[in-house]
């Protein structure tokens, strides 16, 4: 293990924060990627990173869940309240977090961008519209994947209307054999593509291991969203995440809401969700712990329209837990100011020893 830093943000290998092409993890973070954060002045800047974030081993953390989102940062990180700044180790129940305001928002929205050379996977160039089928497709047997309009045994019409859009576009840009299937009124498309069914293969939710297509998933999931979908701008990552919240998270055939459950385990599936819900100005109605030790969230269909519907920049907390676990330190000027899963930040002096 390298030499731990002094001076830093200390944060879970799972917390995401903000680059000028998505959202990344800090053991993806090289030199030269470009981390968004506020300067001195508060302005909206990117900070060539120089440094490799390191990897510090076991050290104390605070898991940090509000109703908006969750995180987990070193004890001495600074955070910001309605109050003031304080150490994310005196964070506890009540306290009102500051988050990534609406201005902010918008101002990432525009500086977010895809990279110069897009990303191809088995010969698939990695676009928006190729990201929507990818968060909607379930491979079958291969080359065949399956797009299904289809929730709970209830056929959801709008939802087919989208299918009969973007299926024969799909097939025009890339190939492929494309065809309806329609039983007692309920239609499923099928398309064989040996390329993109083994794109498939990699979005591991894909696979069968969590089920999002009901709401729920089991404690088993192994889930991870892959690098190329969060790396390639902010289009391509809303694309991925409207497909997913339409097409896996709807519960009933006339219910005005989205429910996403996944095992306390995936926490990077929760802080994808919760940082796109975040950016595009979603409301989370409800969170809670569900008897099976699943976290849900819901989400308002209506809400999807493109408004803010969250109606403030702050978030209270539901708890703090101190715990120790491995964590990576990232060196940025003490006077800037970055994002971790949506919640600004500060580095500190660091203490390994609290």
């Amino acid at each position: 293990m390298m030499e731990r830093p002094n001076i830093g943000i200390l944060l879970s290998p799972d917390c995401f924060l903000w680059t000028e092409h998505g959202l990344l993890t800090p053991k993806e973070l090289n030199p030269g990627d470009n981390l968004l954060g506020l300067d001195s002045k508060s302005n909206l800047v990117k900070f060539p990173l120089s440094e490799k974030p390191v990897d510090c081993g076991d050290t104390q953390v605070v898991s940090i869940n509000t109703k908006c989102n969750e995180t987990i940062l070193g004890a001495d990180t600074s955070v910001f309240t309605n109050t003031g700044i304080i150490k994310a180790k005196d964070v506890e129940k009540g306290i009102v977090l500051e988050m990534l305001t609406e201005t902010k928002c918008n101002e990432i929205k525009k500086m977010c961008i895809p990279k110069e050379n897009q990303t191809k996977i088995s010969g698939i160039t990695i676009n928006p519209d190729i990201a929507l089928c990818l968060a909607i497709a379930r491979p079958h047997t291969s080359p065949r994947v399956v797009f299904s309009s289809i929730i709970n045994k209830y056929p959801i019409p709008e939802l087919n209307d989208i299918l009969t859009k973007i299926l024969p576009q799909l097939k025009s840009k890339i190939g492929g054999r494309l065809f309806n299937n329609v039983m007692d009124g309920k239609s499923s498309w099928f398309f064989d593509h040996d390329k993109f069914y083994q794109v498939c293969q990699k979005i591991n939710f894909q696979q069968g291991r969590l089920n999002w297509y009901k709401g729920w998933a089991t404690q088993e999931s192994t889930l991870e969203i892959p690098k190329f979908l969060r790396d390639n701008g902010l289009a391509l990552m809303g694309n991925f995440f409207s497909g997913i919240i339409a097409f896996r998270c709807r519960v009933s055939q006339n219910t005005k809401f989205v429910s996403i459950q996944t095992p306390e385990k995936l926490h990077v599936v929760r802080a994808f969700i919760q940082n796109l819900a975040w950016i595009f100005g979603l409301n989370v109605y409800k969170k809670w712990i569900k008897g099976n030790g699943n976290y849900a969230m819901e989400f308002k269909v209506d809400d999807f329209d493109g408004n803010i519907h969250r109606n403030a920049d702050y978030a209270p907390v539901l708890h703090a837990i101190p715990e120790q676990s491995k964590a990576y330190c990232i060196q940025i000027p003490t006077n800037w100011t970055t994002w971790v899963d949506n919640v600004p930040v500060r580095a500190n002096k660091i203490n390994y020893e609290n």
